[in-house]
């Protein structure tokens, strides 16, 4: 295989780099037809609806704690219809 000269090298470069910085006009241009500025404004405000983790947490754990105690409940309920119970002293 012949030597490719630096001439060669270089164009082979140039060209590589036109090529990607076609793409990265074309990928350039698809982002800005994906959000304009209304919408991105659209988004942060509907976001300013939503629940934060830390206002959350109180709701989880009344929420928990409600299911433990009808998931109890429906234990205790199996457990004495199914007549398991202690003995009589």
């Amino acid at each position: 295989m012949p030597e490719k000269t630096d001439s060669e090298l270089l164009a082979r470069i140039d060209e590589r780099t036109d090529n990607m910085l076609g793409q990265i006009r074309s990928m350039l241009a698809k982002m800005e037809t994906f959000a304009t500025t209304d919408e991105i404004e659209a988004v942060q405000e509907q976001a300013k609806g939503f629940v934060t983790k830390d206002e959350f947490a109180p709701v989880r754990a009344i929420v928990f704690g409600a299911v433990g105690l009808v998931l109890i409940a429906f234990m205790g309920t199996l457990i004495y219809l199914t007549g398991f119970q202690h003995p009589s002293p």
